[in-house]
């Protein structure tokens, strides 16, 4: 679609994501969660909340 700042991005899962800045494969899943909820947006992705269920 567009390409530029995807703004506020809310992703919903029913998954516990823990981020581990020294685990690559948590920020691989995170960055693939984010790009299945936004496929078509490119460049930052601005403000990002992640809620688990």
């Amino acid at each position: 679609m567009g390409e530029g700042n995807a703004g506020n991005v809310t992703i919903n899962s029913s998954e516990l994501i823990e981020v581990d800045s020294a685990v690559p494969e948590a920020n691989q899943r995170l960055a693939n969660i984010i790009s299945a909820n936004a496929p078509n947006s490119t460049g930052n992705a601005g403000n990002i909340r992640i809620t688990t269920e």
